[in-house]
């Protein structure tokens, strides 16, 4: 009687153990190691066991190596027929034969047969177990104990479903046992098993104790284990843990309790409840967090409308549903998730965000089902970042949703009956392209990393309809509103125009696509867009593909600008073409003859192009048009070659200077290479349709579907043969000018570091020589007699200072008047009014060694040579800039329009600068206007005195006054000489 009271105390609290989760679950061979190190040093202690079962004691005893273990695993259990139930005949049957498995080996013929017995009447008495009408209830626990016997072990197994049988028969009380039998399996977790099929389990066990007379509902099983399973992830169940169960054990924690037991609405609402407001006072802090509500909130919504389609539900419920469900979308996307969301990369984010779209339009859908009925037509409800509006339609069909941001309509839905339930629901997402912008840093956002960002503020807006609890698919048309933020662009915006996309998202591909969509306009409010279809739907705006595409308004303004600067131009190279052939009797150089070619090509140039834009109209006059402008622009190139040559003859290779006399290579160099270049090229270009830029086919710089922003203007070129009168760029022939003036420019820039060079050795060596300035007079006085023969009276005959006659004309090496003409004097040519020198009295910097040692050494005026080198590098590197600038801008000019605009400005003042500079601020061109003036007022001052009664005192005076400061020169001399002699 001790011995049953001792068995009966065990059995009692090992139940006590299971109903409290905390006995030990092993497997077979665990359990057998810990059944052997339990008994192994206990004294046998044998209690008749049935009669039935006495004869396999020593085969027992030998199968598990131990009378004790033997005693223990099997007729301990027999002693009260009170305690055997189904579970204990399995429990003893398997644990026979998982050991008689194990040591098929070590037992005899005799003793295997007898095991095999004892097995079959086992099997014999757990069906002798089985209640009357309970054979569907066994069988479906079977069915579902093979998950759990891999997660927490068979006799665990037995053990819970012992329990869980007796409270079946008594009075079924799930939260007592179900939620241990759940929680042993999360703590078991086995890598080797699936926990998905083991929480399946659970909830078949459930159902199975619930109706033990019925077979398992598949369809519930499914939802119902759909959402456990989802609660039973380590990541959400630690979430469901910290935030919704803080103070109590996960198994008691009751919304999780709810689940397990009554996995009905009532709980899905509970739970959805709950999320919201976990996740608003406690927003997501990683991305974990922010996937297990994302995860929860998906399942949730599925088994909602599960619930939805087939189960009675009130619409308050099912508005409540959808309210905390908003919540929990406000709370993932919105301000409170956005820090989340930007540490995620960047693939991922947007792919969840994606997802989300149609997980939310297809839960708001299912609930449409359930909220609008007869008493509700139309519900509206608000979020921080999400819109919902549903109603029902009646009628023909037509439907219409406003939002600030967006407009999204269907008309003449076809096929609708009016015995038919037909919603309409509509979803705008207020602030889709701010959280795309915050999570990739920047302000226009893109999905593709294509350079194209969402329309409006919002960015997303669907459309869609449920017939009779099916979703159905009708076309439809939405506009999406510009942000003026970012959208709009006024014409001053030097960015290109942009091509508009209508788009939706596919949910096969998890991309946005526009099969089925099409721009259908623009205006300064927004974009329409019709698609065919129902869904998730956004416009794009991307650049075009071209580089650049000026405004209407742009293309007025430079056509203002060019045309203004070019009549400028015209004006201003007429002006210095006047002034050029005024001083040219008194500027005779070279430079100034190449200055009047340069201006006489350009002048040409800009002529040409005042009217250029109305030759395209004719095919004749437009290649006319462009053979002159190709000509006198290289004939413009080639002058300014000309001037860098006369530079640099004039400062650094003097003596070769001479024997350029002769000038017919400056001509044939201007005016005969350009003519040769234009020759070949349109000999070629011209019969090969390659010489003018042609007019290309139009193409639509968009693709199909797409419009472009702002609308294009209108092109009065359209259907013409050229685009404009100028070299065609595709074929190349533009190099036919490009090369020639690159030649140019590169040989100038050359040139002028070269003069810079000699210049400033010519600046230091002048400020060396200042310091030896002959003051001397008597050094002055020897020289002079030394070096001329003088006739004079003697002293006593002159009191005062004579001018000394010379025999010999002294070679003059520099000047004192600074009025006076410097280049002239320094290249040899006559000044009118002086004596005239041979070419071979030709000096410069480097002709110092034979100059003759007189008292007008120091006279050398270099401070007046190097003025003019300054003047002539001052011009040629004004007319570099000023010719070469404009056509670099021009060919970069296609990437924006700041390049463009620089092109028309610099190429339209060059008449401007040239008459500035060579005119206006040419230290020469000055002097020699001021000398001319001076004449002029001479001449007409005396002649309104009446002092002038001859053309030979007119002669006489105009003499006088050219020679007055070359007297003064040629006298200087003397003068110092006479004056020392007194």
């Amino acid at each position: 009687m001790t011995r049953f009271v001792q068995l009966l105390i065990v059995l009692l609290i090992r139940s006590s153990f299971a109903q409290n989760d905390e006995f030990r679950s092993l497997d077979d061979s665990d359990s057998s190691a810990a059944y052997d190190a339990d008994y192994s040093n206990e004294p046998a202690s044998y209690t008749a066991p049935p009669g039935e079962f006495e004869r396999f004691r020593e085969t027992f005893n030998v199968l598990f190596e131990s009378p004790s273990v033997a005693n223990e695993k099997v007729f301990d259990r027999l002693i009260d027929p009170l305690l055997m139930n189904y579970w204990t005949w399995d429990d003893i049957g398997h644990g026979i034969a998982t050991k008689a498995n194990k040591r098929d080996t070590k037992l005899s013929e005799a003793e295997l047969v007898e095991v095999r017995e004892a097995i079959e009447l086992i099997e014999e008495k757990k069906e002798d177990a089985i209640r009357p009408g309970r054979n569907l209830f066994y069988e479906n626990m079977n069915d579902s104990r093979s998950p759990l016997d891999c997660e927490i072990g068979h006799f665990a197994t037995n053990e819970y479903y012992t329990n869980i049988t007796k409270s079946v028969e008594r009075a079924w009380n799930c939260y007592r046992y179900l939620p241990a039998l759940w929680l042993s399996v999360i703590k078991a977790n086995k890598k080797a098993c699936s926990l998905k099929d083991a929480v399946t389990s659970v909830v078949e066990v459930g159902q199975t104790a619930d109706h033990p007379q019925e077979p398992n509902n598949l369809r519930i099983v499914e939802r119902n284990s759909k959402l456990l399973y989802t609660v039973s992830k380590a990541e959400n169940l630690n979430y469901i843990k910290k935030y919704l169960c803080p103070h109590h054990d996960v198994s008691t924690c009751m919304v999780v309790e709810n689940v397990i037991c009554k996995p009905g609405y009532s709980a899905v609402l509970q739970l959805t409840e709950q999320l919201q407001n976990a996740s608003q006072n406690s927003p997501p802090s990683d991305s974990t967090e922010m996937f297990v509500l994302l995860d929860l909130q998906s399942t949730l919504g599925e088994i909602s409308n599960e619930f939805n389609r087939t189960e009675t539900k009130s619409a308050s419920a099912a508005k409540d549903m959808l309210n905390f469900y908003m919540g929990i979308v406000d709370n993932t996307i919105g301000n409170k998730g956005v820090e989340v969301w930007k540490n995620m990369p960047l693939t991922r984010s947007e792919n969840e965000l994606e997802k989300l779209l149609e997980k939310n339009e297809n839960f708001v859908g299912g609930s449409s089902d359930k909220i609008l009925g007869p008493d509700t037509s139309r519900v509206e409800l608000e979020k921080e970042t999400l819109s919902v509006k549903m109603v029902t339609v009646n009628g023909e069909g037509n439907v219409e949703f406003g939002f600030p941001g967006a407009q999204i309509w269907t008309e003449n839905i076809p096929n609708v009956r009016s015995s038919d339930k037909l919603n309409a629901y509509a979803l705008y997402y207020k602030s889709w392209r701010d959280i795309q912008s915050q999570i990739r840093g920047s302000p226009q956002p893109d999905t593709n990393s294509k350079g194209r960002w969402f329309v409006g503020k919002g960015g997303v807006i669907s459309l869609s309809t449920r017939k009779n609890k099916e979703k159905k698919s009708v076309p439809v048309t939405y506009k999406m509103k510009f942000d003026n933020e970012t959208d709009v662009f006024t014409s001053s915006d030097s960015i290109t125009r942009r091509c508009l996309s209508c788009e939706y998202y596919d949910v096969t591909s998890n991309t946005w696509q526009s099969s089925g969509c099409y721009a259908k306009g623009a205006d300064t409010d927004g974009i329409t867009c019709t698609c065919n279809h129902t869904t998730n739907f956004a416009a794009f705006m991307s650049p075009f593909d071209a580089d650049f595409t000026m405004s209407e308004e742009q293309a007025t303004w430079l056509n203002a600008v060019e045309y203004a600067g070019s009549a400028l131009s015209v004006v201003c190279l007429v002006a210095s073409f006047i002034t050029f052939c005024l001083v040219r009797s008194a500027v005779r150089n070279d430079r100034l003859r190449a200055h009047i070619n340069l201006v006489v090509a350009l002048f040409f140039v800009h002529s040409i192009q005042l009217g250029a834009d109305y030759a395209v109209f004719s095919e004749s006059l437009c290649v006319t048009i462009t053979l002159l402008t190709h000509y006198f622009l290289l004939a413009a190139f080639m002058w300014m070659f000309v001037e860098g040559v006369f530079l640099y003859l004039y400062v650094v290779q003097v003596f070769v200077h001479s024997r350029f006399e002769s000038r017919w290579w400056m001509y044939a160099l201007g005016w005969g290479t350009p003519l040769i270049i234009v020759a070949v090229s349109a000999g070629y270009g011209i019969p090969n349709e390659v010489y003018v830029q042609r007019n290309p086919p139009t193409t639509p710089p968009c693709q199909e579907g797409q419009i472009p922003y702002p609308p294009l203007p209108y092109n009065p070129k359209e259907g013409l043969k050229y685009a404009t009168c100028w070299l065609d760029v595709t074929s190349g022939m533009t190099w036919s000018f490009i090369a020639p003036a690159l030649a140019v420019i590169l040989f100038n820039i050359v040139i002028l570091c070269k003069v810079v060079q000699v210049l400033v050795k010519l600046s230091e060596r002048t400020k060396g020589m200042k310091s030896f300035k002959a003051t001397n007079t008597i050094g002055a006085q020897h020289h002079v007699k030394q070096g001329y023969q003088m006739k004079q009276k003697p002293s006593s005959q002159v009191p005062t200072a004579k001018v000394t006659e010379f025999k010999t004309p002294p070679i003059r090496y520099g000047r004192s008047n600074s009025d006076d003409v410097s280049t002239q004097e320094l290249h040899g040519n006559e000044v009118t009014g002086f004596p005239s020198r041979s070419s071979s009295q030709t000096y410069s910097q480097n002709f110092a060694v034979g100059r003759p040692r007189t008292a007008t050494v120091s006279s050398f005026d270099e401070t007046n040579y190097l003025s003019d080198i300054k003047t002539a590098i001052k011009g040629a590197a004004v007319l570099l800039p000023v010719l070469g600038i404009p056509w670099i801008c021009g060919m970069l000019g296609y990437k924006s329009f700041a390049l463009t605009v620089a092109f028309v400005v610099l190429n339209s003042i060059q008449g401007v600068a040239i008459f500035l500079v060579y005119c206006v601020f040419n230290d020469e061109v000055c002097r020699a206007l001021k000398r001319l003036y001076q004449v002029y007022r001479m001449k007409h001052g005396v002649a309104g005195r009446g002092r002038t009664s001859s053309t030979s005192s007119l002669k006489s005076a105009f003499n006088r006054g050219l020679l007055r400061s070359w007297r003064r020169r040629s006298t200087a001399i003397s003068t110092v000489s006479t004056s020392n002699n007194v």
